[in-house]
Parts: C-alpha cells; structure tokens; sequence
C-alpha cells in the first residue's frame, strides 16, 4: 500500500503527459507512422537528448548483464564459495 501511494503520483503525471500528446502521432503502425512518431518526439527535446538518453539506457543494461554473467560464472566455480 505505501509503495502504491508512492508510485500513484509519478503514474499520474506520466499518463498525463502521454494524454497531451494527440492521438494521431501513434495510430499508424508502418515505417511512416514511426517517422512522424519521432518527429513528434523531436518537437519536445532535440536530438541530443533522445541520444543521450537511448546511451545511458544501453549502457546501464549492458553493465547489468554484464554483471549478470560474472556472478553466474563465479557461483559455478564451488572453490571461491561467492554466492550460496
């Protein structure tokens, strides 16, 4: 209940910002319709933006997964005793 309290108002703002955005920029499913989506998106923030945050995504899931597989290589070796 306390973490739903918490999370309601960060919900709330992103279906609101998601609610200005008109309908039409996401009906189409075809290669046209992705292009007017981002050139909706590029309205809101430049390219420097969308490129910085599509880096840091990559990024951060790239050093989880890395991380992923050295503590699954370290658990498989039983003479370091690493993770139980």
């Amino acid at each position: 209940m306390i973490l739903v309290g918490l999370c309601t108002p960060l919900f709330l703002l992103v279906t609101s910002i998601i609610a200005i955005l008109p309908n039409s920029a996401f009906e189409s499913g075809t290669v046209t319709g992705f292009v007017s989506m981002f050139a909706t998106a590029f309205q809101f923030f430049p390219a420097d933006v969308w490129i910085l945050c599509l880096g840091s995504i990559t990024f951060w899931i790239s050093i989880h997964a890395i991380f992923g597989i050295i503590n699954f290589v370290l658990k498989l070796i039983p003479i370091i005793n690493v993770g139980r």
